[in-house]
């Protein structure tokens, strides 16, 4: 198993192949406002069962502390974790703005700031979270765990090309996200398929490749960018 960490400045990290990753762009420990965190690149190994990779570190701490605008990327042919910031949020920090790519192949999990935050709540980032082709992407703009303080959620972005393969989305904000979409002759929202599945919206693109929006039964041209 590989433990790589950065430096605090504007690093480059990519996983060791074939190995368990564990990446984080500044520090395994806690980013309070005093630490220095940059903006980082940050690729998770090729073949790894497992690749799980901290934006700036295990925990972004208080008031004032904000996290580096960094771009990861998972690993191909490999389980991906991609936390924009942090594994939690602790004392009303703010997420930066991040790029979440997913790696082709295996299976992606795209969280845009944090696993969780306490009852201090905390600020989101704007992020970007990128669909892998022919892959499944799991995805959240902000938080996988939405219990804890009140949170002020960013703008994030939700972008799918053709051949996406079957993704979710858990955590879409009607007015403040927007799914972009570049998938060729459906490019418009009036020939969008959208089916509503209980409480869910699936955007079918062909047989295998799919969006379904969780918790969403009303998706308008205004929560989509086309490209």
């Amino acid at each position: 198993m590989a433990k790589i960490v950065g430096s605090g400045f504007d690093d480059i990290l990519v996983g060791v192949k074939k190995e368990a990753n564990t990446i984080y762009g500044d520090t395994d420990g806690t980013a309070e406002p005093v630490t220095p965190v940059g903006n980082d690149n940050l690729t998770g190994g090729v073949n790894s069962p497992d690749n799980t990779i901290y934006g700036d570190a295990q925990t972004l701490m208080g008031h004032g502390s904000t996290g580096g605008n960094d771009t990861l990327i998972g690993g191909n042919s490999s389980t991906n974790t991609l936390y924009g910031d942090a594994q939690s949020f602790r004392g009303d920090p703010t997420g930066g703005n991040d790029t979440l790519i997913g790696g082709i192949g295996g299976i992606n999990f795209l969280i845009g700031d944090a696993a969780d935050r306490d009852f201090g709540g905390g600020h989101g980032g704007n992020d970007r979270l990128v669909s892998a082709a022919n892959t499944t992407d799991h995805m959240w703009g902000d938080l996988q765990d939405t219990t804890g303080g009140p949170f002020d959620f960013g703008s994030d972005t939700f972008a799918f090309a053709r051949h996406n393969g079957d993704d979710f989305i858990y955590d879409f904000h009607q007015s403040e996200d927007h799914i972009e979409l570049d998938i060729g002759k459906n490019n418009d929202f009036s020939d969008l398929n959208i089916e509503v599945v209980g409480s869910d919206s699936v955007i079918h693109m062909s047989n295998h490749d799919s969006v379904t929006v969780a918790n969403v039964t009303t998706l308008t041209a205004d929560d989509f960018m086309f490209v």
